[in-house]
């Protein structure tokens, strides 16, 4: 059995969120009013009921990401009764068209909650402590644990921070909800979730308490969906942290029995931090009307210093001034984001799709030892035990040897079930060949996506930076940015691209949409863009020769190589590199092997030391 002891978390006064509230109010000139009268829980007559009801409250429950400008405009129809899209933004080509409406009323696709969006625009600058802890609260699933007493969650801080290694590194957090039964409309008692959090790999503020309340009657049952009145959420670190912290975020939607969707929305935002007897306060205030958003906000600037900001939206356009910088864009480029999407199949039961795998194996010592699998395959044994504990060389050895190559492992399936484990057999190949493949592309292909680019003016001995996009009212890239040297951006307002902007010559461009690939401008027209797919082994007919013009691998410092050695594959160009400097590669086409041919003698694998510790 697994004891834990836990601290009760502190509770932070819902008065500073009030007095916060005002202060920031001041520069809006508005306020969202408190609810005169919580009458009946919001009992109105529902078209949701059984699993669909249940499945939407533990949505509108689970806590999402704040964000300062308004999703209005883009469609989240959860209609039950003809098939509704459930895409946010975007659509995804069906290989066959599968009739959605024809799905049971019972179908996990049917009863799916509502999908959500969320606008990330500023939103992450001025929220990005509070908006990080949300996001792994909403990923404790403590909706499915209610009144079950504490139990610890294993989350995946990569989903949460985006940095590191997907898979590498685990944070186990103690949770304990309570509140009504889902399932029970009658049941009145208030929501309420703390978790405990332990930051191992933060020495500045390892553990933070938190806690999540929601008042029973707030929330609010309409046709077919579910809103939540207000969600109050509190963040403190433990006393004795080098950085001592403490916030609240209060979500908030005004609502009468009259009403079918929320009349107003508004966020409210306070943190104060601590650090060697410096403290400093920040805050937002946010509130939403038919699609109208006004807010002010102070946030910590690059040079940690504090900035006043406001934000206000009309039908097409929002107007913001950050960290003393004057924006204005237009409404339609805000960057839409889902916090998840779901998978169904022909018989609209929700499949599991995952790029992942947690795998565990026994070690020599008996103990169990823990890995984390990835596509396209990458594997990273646990270097910390269930209770935080790094493990210690001897520890980390055995590991290392229970998965080994050919070893039986098992993949995690449900922690709380082990028989639910499912045997594997472990194949390591170390090293992914990826085929490249070049195609000519239309710039309309990637309308509204932004892209820089860049190139060396000879005339003004300085590198020159440009962005631009495809605009779809005109049909044409627009010149959007352009800074020469350490210099300001010359364009004012955008305009179309021209030849002379890259310098009359093909230039190289990026942008996240090509995804792993890269792209060239070839004209003002097209691109020429480049792809990465894998190749695995077995789909070969005969084993791949390859040739490296220069820079090439030398698998004898592969031990002590660093950032600086200078190593990689070029491909031989026939004019500027040597014959001297070829050499010659085997990739074996069923084990994925790469190995260097030194007349017709193969060496060793070529692939990283995996005692190198910068890899």
């Amino acid at each position: 059995a697994r004891t834990t002891t836990m601290k009760r978390a502190s509770r932070i006064a819902i008065a500073t969120i009030a007095m916060i509230a005002i202060a920031l109010g001041v520069g809006l000139g508005v306020g969202l009013k408190d609810d005169a009268a919580r009458a009946s829980g919001g009992s109105s007559v529902s078209a949701l009921s059984g699993a669909a009801r249940t499945n939407a409250v533990a949505a509108a429950l689970t806590p999402r990401k704040v964000t300062m400008i308004p999703t209005e405009g883009v469609s989240t129809s959860t209609s039950t009764s003809g098939g509704a899209s459930r895409v946010d933004g975007r659509a995804l080509a069906e290989v066959q068209q599968i009739d959605v409406g024809a799905f049971a009323a019972t179908s996990d696709y049917k009863t799916a909650p509502p999908a959500s969006t969320y606008v990330d625009s500023v939103s992450t600058e001025i929220f990005g402590t509070p908006n990080m802890i949300l996001c792994f609260c909403a990923t404790t699933n403590w909706t499915d644990n209610l009144n079950t007493g504490p139990y610890i969650a294993e989350l995946d801080p990569y989903n949460c921070m985006g940095e590191g290694v997907k898979g590498q590194s685990t944070y186990r957090w103690v949770v304990n909800a309570t509140g009504a039964d889902l399932k029970d409309p009658t049941d009145t008692r208030d929501f309420k979730v703390n978790i405990w959090v332990h930051l191992y790999d933060n020495p500045q503020m390892p553990h933070v308490d938190t806690e999540l309340v929601v008042k029973r009657d707030d929330v609010v049952v309409k046709a077919d969906k579910v809103l939540v009145k207000n969600m109050t959420f509190t963040y403190q670190t433990q006393p004795g942290t080098q950085v001592t912290m403490i916030g609240a975020v209060r979500t908030e939607c005004e609502v009468s029995d009259a009403d079918s969707d929320c009349t107003a929305t508004g966020v409210t935002w306070w943190e104060k931090q601590t650090m060697n007897s410096q403290s400093m306060e920040m805050g937002a205030r946010q509130r939403t009307v038919n699609g109208t958003a006004k807010a002010s906000f102070v946030t910590q600037d690059n040079n940690q210093a504090l900035q006043p900001g406001n934000l206000v939206t009309t039908d097409t356009h929002v107007k913001m001034t950050v960290n003393g910088n004057n924006y204005c864009d237009k409404l339609q480029n805000r960057s839409f984001f889902g916090e998840m999407y779901g998978a169904y199949d022909s018989t609209g039961k929700k499949v599991k799709i995952q790029s992942y795998a947690t795998l565990e194996a026994n070690g020599t010592d008996g103990n169990a030892y823990r890995a984390g699998m990835n596509y396209p395959g990458n594997l990273y044994i646990y270097s910390h035990d269930d209770f935080g504990n790094a493990l210690n060389n001897s520890q980390q050895a055995i590991a290392a040897a229970a998965f080994s190559d050919g070893n039986q492992v098992a993949e995690i399936v449900d922690w709380n079930d082990p028989s639910q484990n499912v045997l594997k057999r472990l194949k390591i190949q170390k090293g992914v060949l990826y085929k490249m493949t070049t195609t000519v592309q239309p710039a309309s292909n990637y309308k509204g996506a932004t892209l820089t680019s860049g190139y060396w003016d000879i005339g003004a001995s300085a590198s020159v930076e440009i962005k631009f996009k495809y605009d779809e009212t005109t049909s044409q890239l627009m010149l959007t940015s352009k800074k020469t040297g350490s210099g300001a951006n010359s364009i004012a307002t955008p305009r179309a691209l021209t030849l002379a902007d890259v310098g009359n010559q093909v230039v190289y461009c990026w942008g996240s949409i090509f995804g792993q690939g890269s792209a060239s401008l070839l004209n003002l027209t097209h691109f020429k863009v480049s792809g990465a797919e894998p190749v695995t082994p077995g789909s070969l007919s005969n084993n791949l020769e390859l040739t490296c013009g220069e820079n090439c691998i030398d698998t004898s410092t592969l031990a002590t190589l660093n950032q600086y050695g200078n190593q990689f594959y070029s491909s031989p160009n026939g004019y500027s590199d040597a014959r001297s400097t070829y050499k010659k590669f085997l990739f074996n086409k069923d084990s994925g092997s790469l190995k260097e041919d030194v007349s017709g003698t193969l060496g060793a694998d070529v692939v990283y030391d995996e005692n190198n510790q910068f890899f």
